[in-house]
C-alpha cells in the first residue's frame, strides 16, 4: 500500500492515478494557479475521475466544496463513501469529546457495522475527521475497524502538525504548518481546546503575497481562539513582492484586540521572550520559516533561566 499527500498546485495531482483517494476538503486556494473557485473545482472533478473505476473515493460530509463535488460528480465509476458529524455521512462520529493526555475521542458507525471507539492522542475536530478518512481507507483495504482504530490510536503526529517544540520557563511553543484560513482556524481551536484556561499567542507568517491579497479579510479573521497575534511579513517563497499587498494591511484588516505587525522573525522572538509568562503557549503558524521564532523563543527563555540560576 503506497499512501502520497496530493498536491494540488500547479495540477500536480492531476499526474496520479489512484486506485482510492481521499478528498478532505475542496476550498479555493493558489489563486495564482487557480484564479476563481470554480477552476480550483473543476481541476478537483479532473482528479476524481483519475479515480480507479474499481476504486474508491472518501470525501468529508461536513464540508461544503467536498459535498458539492460529490453533487456535481453525478454518478460515477467508482464508490463513493462519506464521513464526518453530519447525520448523512456513511462513518459518523457521535460523542466526541477530549481524550486522556489532550486528545480527542468518539465512536464511529458506519452503516450496520459494529461501532467502534477511537482515541487519538492528537488534538482537533480536523485530526478526528482524517482519521475517519483512515478508517475508511483501511476497511477498502479490508483491515478490520477494530484493528485500524487501534493503529490510529497510536499515531502522535508529524513534522510541523501541532508539533510540540518544547517548553521553557513554563512556556510551550507549538509549530504548524497552517496558512490557510481555514487551516488557522482549526489549528487554534485545537489549541483552544487542549489549554483552555491558558493564554495562547499566535504567531503567523503570511505565505505568499497572492493568497494574502486575495484572503485577506479572511487571514484576518482567523485568529480569534488567541489572546494575542503577532503577523510578521509576508514570506514570498515562489513570488516577488509587487506592492499589492503587506502584513501591515492584513494586521489593518482584522478586528481582533490584540494584533500586532512585527517585520522581522528575530524581533518577534524578542518581543516575545520579553512578554510571555508561565503557562502560556505560543504557536507559530505558517509555510514557510516561522518555525524559527519558537525556536529562537526556547533559547531564550533557557538562556535567561539559566542567567538567573
Amino acid at each position: 500500500l503506497f499512501v502520497i499527500e496530493a498536491d494540488e498546485y500547479d495540477y500536480m495531482f492531476l499526474g496520479l492515478q489512484p486506485d482510492a483517494a481521499v478528498i478532505t476538503n475542496v476550498e479555493w486556494d493558489h489563486p495564482d494557479c487557480y484564479p476563481t473557485p470554480a477552476s480550483f473545482r473543476r481541476a478537483f472533478m479532473r482528479f476524481v475521475d483519475r479515480v480507479d473505476r474499481d476504486g474508491l473515493v472518501v470525501t468529508c460530509a461536513d464540508d461544503d466544496g467536498a459535498e458539492k463535488l460529490r453533487a456535481f460528480a453525478g454518478t460515477r465509476r467508482a464508490q463513493w463513501l462519506t464521513y464526518g458529524v453530519a447525520e448523512n455521512a456513511d462513518l459518523r462520529a457521535t460523542d466526541i469529546s477530549a481524550a486522556p493526555g489532550g486528545g480527542i475521542s468518539a465512536t464511529v458507525h458506519w452503516w450496520h457495522a459494529p461501532a467502534v471507539r477511537l482515541d487519538l492522542q492528537v488534538p482537533g475536530s480536523h485530526n478526528l475527521e482524517n482519521a475517519m478518512a483512515a478508517l475508511a481507507i483501511a476497511n477498502w483495504a479490508e483491515v478490520p475497524m477494530d484493528t485500524a482504530a487501534a493503529a490510529l490510536q497510536t499515531y502522535t503526529g508529524s513534522n510541523r502538525r501541532f508539533e510540540v517544540k518544547g517548553e521553557a520557563a513554563g512556556v510551550i511553543v507549538i509549530d504548524d504548518y497552517a496558512h490557510h484560513p481555514t487551516e488557522i482556524m482549526a489549528t487554534l481551536a485545537a489549541a483552544r481546546g487542549r489549554f483552555p484556561t491558558r493564554r495562547i499567542w499566535a504567531v503567523f507568517q503570511p505565505h505568499t503575497f497572492s493568497r494574502t491579497a486575495r484572503m485577506l479579510y479572511r487571514m484576518g479573521d482567523s485568529f480569534a481562539k488567541a489572546d494575542r497575534v503577532i503577523v510578521t511579513d509576508i514570506y514570498a517563497a515562489r513570488e516577488t513582492d509587487d506592492g499589492t499587498v503587506t502584513a501591515a494591511e492584513l494586521v489593518a484588516a482584522s478586528a481582533h484586540p490584540d494584533i500586532r505587525h512585527i517585520r522581522r522573525l528575530a524581533d518577534a522572538a524578542d518581543f516575545l521572550a520579553d512578554n510571555v509568562a508561565p503557562g502560556d503557549v505560543v504557536i507559530t503558524l505558517g509555510a514557510g520559516d516561522v518555525n524559527t521564532v519558537g525556536l529562537m523563543l526556547l533559547d531564550a527563555l533557557q538562556a535567561r533561566a539559566g542567567s538567573t540560576a
